[in-house]
C-alpha cells in the first residue's frame, strides 16, 4: 500500500504521461522547422507539466521557466486549459 504522498507523485506523472504529446505537438508545430529556434525537448515540456499539475505555471517564480511564457500561455489556450 502506497503512502499518500507516492499516490499523489503517481496522479502527476499520469498527469504528464497523458498530457506530454498533445503539449509537445502543440508548442514544436511553429518551431519544427525553424532555424531560430530548437524544439522544446520531452524533459523541458514535462516540467511544464508538472508545475501546471500543481497550478504553479504561472506564478512569478515559474512563469518563465523550461517554456517561453508566451508560447506557453498559446498552447494552453488552444489545448482547452
Amino acid at each position: 500500500m502506497g503512502s499518500s504522498s507516492s499516490i499523489h507523485i503517481e496522479k502527476q506523472e499520469t498527469f504528464v504521461r497523458q498530457n506530454l504529446k498533445q503539449f509537445k505537438d502543440e508548442l514544436n508545430k511553429e518551431r519544427i522547422n525553424s532555424k531560430y529556434f530548437e524544439p522544446y525537448s520531452n524533459g523541458q515540456v514535462e516540467g511544464k507539466l508538472r508545475q501546471l499539475y500543481h497550478n504553479s505555471d504561472v506564478c512569478r517564480d515559474n512563469r518563465r521557466s523550461y517554456i517561453n511564457p508566451y508560447e506557453w500561455d498559446n498552447a494552453k489556450k488552444n489545448l482547452g486549459y
